[in-house]
């Protein structure tokens, strides 16, 4: 049995999300930034905000979300880890992160971002709706949804809001990929 705990300066009692990248090094969003494990060493990635959510892209890339807009972890001119945003600095509260492909979305209460993997930024591509504010997204067949806070599901077609009736009452709250 090994503990693998973070020393005192990088150690937070708040773990909002977790992932791995292709290389096994796992990813903790925290509220100081992204703390990366790769097994033996902890090291801070920091952020200008809490980070809520983490995802793994199909080219491997890892995207976040957070207190302060979205983006994904790259690297410095020297070769260090960083926090890179893929949003301008009016973006804020983005809680959710889901990618489909090459796709990935980024949810607000109010947006719906979506960049492409090779571009430079992402874009909003919804910019509310008459629903109510936005709770969740999830993926299904390929498809994405969204849900609001009235309980109402929307399938994104085109960059689109279309209604669909999944024929269940509530909103989901926790999805996994068949293949993850």
């Amino acid at each position: 049995l090994t503990h693998h705990s973070p020393t005192e300066e990088n150690f937070d009692n708040v773990c909002f999300d977790m992932a791995q990248d292709s290389h096994g090094i796992m990813y903790y969003a925290m509220k100081a930034g992204v703390l990366e494990f790769d097994g033996r060493e902890w090291d801070l990635i920091p952020g200008a905000g809490a980070i809520y959510a983490l995802n793994k892209g199909q080219s491997g890339d890892v995207y976040w979300v957070g207190a302060k807009g979205f983006g994904k972890i790259g690297y410095d001119r020297k070769g260090f880890k960083e926090i890179q945003y893929l949003s301008d600095s009016s973006v804020t509260d983005v809680f959710q992160t889901l990618a489909v492909g090459a796709q990935i979305y980024f949810l607000s209460e109010n947006k719906i971002f979506l960049y492409t993997e090779g571009d430079v930024k992402g874009k909003a591509i919804i910019a509310g709706n008459g629903q109510g504010i936005f709770t969740g997204m999830f993926e299904l067949f390929g498809a994405v949804y969204v849900q609001t806070e009235r309980n109402t599901s929307f399938r994104i077609e085109n960059n689109k809001l279309v209604y669909v009736n999944l024929n269940f009452s509530g909103n989901v709250i926790f999805y996994s990929r068949i293949n993850d």
